[in-house]
């Protein structure tokens, strides 16, 4: 699947909204030895500052190929590895890794939030909604991202009433988060 993609520096700012003082939801690995390990921190990294290198992707393909993974692991590499890729404007491998992961777990809601994102950068917001929300139906721990993410959506088609209503509702569960305060005060601005 090819698509067109919103320009890096835009990318820089989704991540940015990805989570909470931009964090992303990469997954912890402690099996699996030192390249999964490696990847999972390197994932985090990437979704809290938005940096990474090749060599991080190479750390995860390692861990998949040669880290004796064990299936919940390999399902959490696939995502983490396509944090990274997503953070090195590499969409469609971070699409394939997400894709992957879900042939794996299919019940692993970071798979979503991340395929989502893909499908958000690329302009396909009625899919990026229906992956937030799919997170959200699988129990995500940061369910706050999801709401924030679909809120960002559903304000791109056009749904001002759903995406007040996920931004309120993300503000509920973090009420400290700056982004969804931003974005709500912005959506009631124009709404007058």
């Amino acid at each position: 699947m090819t698509y067109k993609f919103i320009p890096a520096p835009l990318l820089l700012l989704f991540l940015a909204a990805y989570c909470p003082g931009v964090a992303a939801q990469a997954i912890t690995v402690i099996g699996g030895g030192a390249d999964a390990r490696n990847c999972s921190m390197a994932a985090q990294y990437a979704a809290k500052a938005g940096r990474v290198s090749r060599d991080d992707l190479d750390t995860c393909s390692r861990a998949m190929d040669y880290g004796k993974l064990k299936r919940g692991d390999l399902a959490a590499t696939y995502v983490n590895r396509g944090i990274i890729a997503t953070a090195l404007s590499r969409y469609q491998d971070a699409f394939a890794d997400y894709r992957q992961a879900m042939k794996v777990n299919p019940k692993l809601p970071e798979a979503y939030i991340g395929r989502g994102n893909i499908y958000f950068l690329a302009g396909k917001y009625d899919q990026a909604i229906e992956d937030y929300g799919r997170a959200l139906d699988l129990h995500i721990s940061r369910d706050h991202i999801a709401y924030f993410n679909r809120g960002l959506a559903y304000e791109k088609v056009g749904d001002a009433a759903r995406a007040e209503a996920d931004y309120r509702r993300a503000l509920e569960l973090q009420p400290d988060w700056q982004l969804p305060k931003d974005k709500l005060e912005r959506l009631l601005a124009r709404q007058k």
